[in-house]
This record gives C-alpha cells, structure tokens and sequence, in this order.
C-alpha cells in the first residue's frame, strides 16, 4: 500500500511525499493532490497505471520522481499531467527508501537522489532533493574525477545523497551545488566563512561586519590582506597585526587567535 512520509519542515510549507506502491491506491491520491506534492514511483507497473489516470484527467499539479529511466512514449502524458516529472537511471538512483529520507529531510536541497548521465553530450545531471537539475560538464568534471566516464553504471550517489560517487572517487554534493547554484555558493560560503576561526577568518569575518573594503586598511596592501583571508599568510609581521587590529577596532594583535 502507499505509504505518505511528512517530514516537520516540510509540513510548514504543505508539502508532502507519497510513495506510490499499489496503484488502485494512486488514483485517490493523485486526485486530492497539491501542487507540491511529491510523488514517488520505483516500479514500472504503477508508473503504467499513473499514466492511464493522468490521460484521463486535465489537471496539472505535485511533482513526480520516477527512480528509474521511462519509455520516452509515456513522457508527454506524464508531463502534461504533473507540474514536473523528474527521472533518473537506475543505476545512479537510490532506493525508494532513501529517496523518501531525502525528500523528507529539512536539508534536503543540499543533498543528491539521482543521477543521469549522458555520453552523447559529456555532461550530466544530477537531481538534487528538492529537485533541482544540477548539470555539469565534461571540462569542470575532468578538474576532479580522473578518468570520468559518462556511462550509467559509473555513476552512484552514496552517504544518504551527501556525495555521488564516480568509479574510486567522490564528490560531495555541496560542491557540485556550489558549480551549479550561484545563490547556493554565496551562502556555502558565508556559512564556511562564519565558522571559520583562524585568523584569516577572524580577519574577514571583523572587516565584513564592520562594512569595510579590504582597500580600507591604512599602512596594508589590499593584497597582503587579501592573502590573509585566503591564509596564504598566516603568520604576518607584528606591525601588520597591529594595523588590522586598529582598523577592525580590537584592543591589540593579541584580539586575534592565531592558529
């Protein structure tokens, strides 16, 4: 039977997923369905069943993932009938179980649940838990993956959607979504930054706050602060610890914890 997992986070947001097992029961759900429904199909005989009730009807709402990679006939009933159809290969899918974890989880948009790559054009798309498509190409992934294939079989996204694994390598899904997802990277970066503690950190946590450009240090290259911030200097000269702590209103160079 279908089983409905709500997870607290996405209660707020009336948002709801439904695996659809049994599809004498789909035809109900689909039917009191909202437009942010999810609903989730891992078998081929329920998704045939969907597609004879969606052919019946003209209405458009929910979202549906299908954990494997459909019959391209299918594909233009399946689309008219949902507000968004996403699919995967198998192969680069988690189960249905993990999906349903995923999609229920408040940090779901930082995680992955499929994956679809394609040889044709060297490129492929990763499916993120709030079902975003994040496609990346051949060059940004020759950077990071030795030797990529872009073959089905090759591809598998592990540790409860946090990576996608590549052959012996990995990539985390935070810096796939820092390629794809400007906004995204924006704040992954200020998170990083806020929980830096190093003097680098320290330094450009303070001259943030405070409004201040790196050019707004007096006696200090803005180069030499910015290689501070990037800690490619991590131990500057008295006299530069002096000038920063005076800038950034702290008592003395002693304000910062050098690590």
């Amino acid at each position: 039977m279908g089983t409905k997992f709500t997870a607290e986070a996405l209660r707020k947001r009336q948002i709801a997923v439904h695996w659809l097992t049994d599809g004498s029961l789909a035809g109900t759900l689909l039917e009191q369905r909202h437009r942010q429904s999810i609903f989730l199909i891992s078998d081929g005989t329920v998704l045939n069943q969907v597609v004879n009730i969606l052919a019946g009807t003209t209405r458009c709402s929910g979202s549906l993932v299908v954990l494997f990679c459909p019959r391209v006939e299918i594909l233009p009933c399946l689309q008219r009938g949902m507000e968004r159809v996403i699919y995967m290969h198998t192969a680069g899918a988690g189960t249905a179980e993990q999906t349903l974890e995923i999609l229920s989880a408040p940090d779901r948009h930082e995680r992955l649940i499929g994956v679809l790559p394609d040889a044709g054009t060297a490129t492929v798309t990763l499916w993120s838990g709030d079902l975003r498509p994040l496609v990346v190409q051949a060059h940004w992934l020759d950077q990071r993956v030795h030797g990529v294939k872009f073959s089905a079989g090759s591809w598998r996204i592990v540790d409860g959607g946090r990576s996608a694994e590549i052959g012996s390598s990995r990539l985390s899904a935070a810096e796939i979504r820092c390629q794809c997802d400007v906004r995204f990277r924006r704040e992954f970066r200020r998170r990083e930054w806020a929980a830096d503690e190093s003097l680098g950190g320290q330094v450009r946590m303070l001259r943030r706050r405070l409004g201040l450009r790196r050019e707004d240090f007096p006696g200090i290259d803005a180069k030499t602060v910015a290689r501070i911030e990037r800690h490619e200097i991590r131990r500057p000269q008295r006299e530069t610890l002096r000038l920063i702590a005076q800038t950034l209103r702290l008592s003395d160079e002693h304000s910062f914890d050098e690590n």
